[in-house]
């Protein structure tokens, strides 16, 4: 084994564990289990902090940002940093996507107080491919039609 100099520990190099397609399938159909049972049960979380709790929408989305902006800051590694503080220096595409999360949350967060959560959640689940549909019609410059899906969909 070869010694390292004491000035040039840094240079050593990492320990590289290797992910098989097999723990790498498995850690995705976990990822996107726990997403969907979070994704599903947020309407309904907030309709009990409503009506439990007395939270109005703009504390729940308050407590909301500030616990995922926490749990983000504990899961990101130097790369994910390196790649926010790239996004830092585009400031008006930052506040842009701010701003539309922001607006949207609260936004649903008021719909599910006014209208319950079966309403608010169809709209959002059905708004979305129409919505991305429009945005790529738009970078395309082309308009939409019955049979173009969104490049991103199964064809």
């Amino acid at each position: 084994m070869q010694a390292i100099p004491a000035g040039n520990r840094a240079a050593a190099p990492a320990t590289v564990r290797r992910v098989t397609p097999e723990r790498a399938a498995r850690r995705g159909i976990a990822a996107i289990s726990v997403t969907g049972v979070l994704w599903a049960s947020i309407g309904i979380g907030v309709r009990l902090l409503q009506d439990h709790a007395h939270l109005g929408s703009l504390a729940i989305l308050f407590w909301r940002l500030v616990i995922g902006g926490l749990v983000l800051v504990v899961m990101v590694d130097r790369a994910g940093a390196r790649d926010l503080l790239g996004e830092a220096r585009r400031p008006a595409r930052l506040l842009l996507v701010a701003a539309g999360s922001i607006g949207f949350q609260l936004a649903y967060f008021y719909a599910v107080a006014d209208a319950g959560v079966a309403v608010p959640t169809l709209v959002t689940l059905g708004l979305a491919p129409v919505a991305a549909l429009a945005y790529e019609s738009v970078e395309a410059r082309r308009t939409p039609s019955m049979g173009r899906s969104p490049s991103w969909s199964a064809h």
